[in-house]
């Protein structure tokens, strides 16, 4: 699909689109927002968020276990699949507000899969 026909069906003005990049084997992000040895599955490099961007977009890849950090790759919050949100127009997206502090996220998914995902930043 064409960026600016997305960009309609959402509503946005602004759009990125962010490969997700494996960087650790072995590992996932657990629920309490930490690396856990567990294998066949990879954690993502840190993805910048571009600065005013305020929703994460998922398609069918959604994050399994993943997590918001700072500037100084602090933990904020961690991403999970409770707590996504169904976009009213499009129900095959699915996204998540961006805490405002945010600056990075990171995804964790089966090592198979992970560089897979495709994911889209919006204001």
């Amino acid at each position: 699909m064409r960026r600016w026909k997305m960009m309609q069906l959402i509503n946005v003005d602004f759009l990125l689109t962010v490969k997700n990049v494996s960087e650790i084997s072995d590992k996932y992000i657990n629920g309490a927002g930490q690396e856990q040895p567990y294998k066949g599955w990879s954690i993502s490099k840190f993805h910048e968020i571009t600065p005013n961007c305020k929703r994460l977009f998922f398609g069918k890849n959604a994050i399994e276990y993943g997590a918001f950090y700072d500037a100084n790759k602090q933990l904020i919050s961690v991403i999970t699949k409770n707590k996504l949100k169904v976009h009213d127009d499009i129900p095959i997206l699915q996204f998540i507000e961006i805490p405002e502090q945010a600056k990075y996220f990171r995804d964790s998914d089966a090592s198979s899969y992970i560089n897979q995902k495709v994911f889209i930043l919006t204001n």
